[in-house]
């Protein structure tokens, strides 16, 4: 997934059996040269209704990395 470096926050959506709270992302990226960076994010899951959502997909929650 790319991640715009200038905006630096992306949106994802979760599996509906995720409960709402603070989850701990391990994060690895790969640069140019294909070495690895390990980091983790602390990310919060909240409800979201979308009627969207609830047609395509079942009900979701979604939250935004900072």
């Amino acid at each position: 997934m790319a991640i715009d470096t200038e905006l630096m926050e992306h949106t994802i959506a979760v599996d509906q059996s995720i409960t709402p709270g603070v989850k701990t992302l391990d994060i690895v990226l790969v640069d140019e040269f294909g070495n690895k960076h390990n980091t983790s994010v602390d990310v919060e899951v909240q409800r979201v209704k979308s009627q969207t959502m609830q047609t395509l997909t079942g009900m979701k929650h979604e939250f935004t990395l900072c």
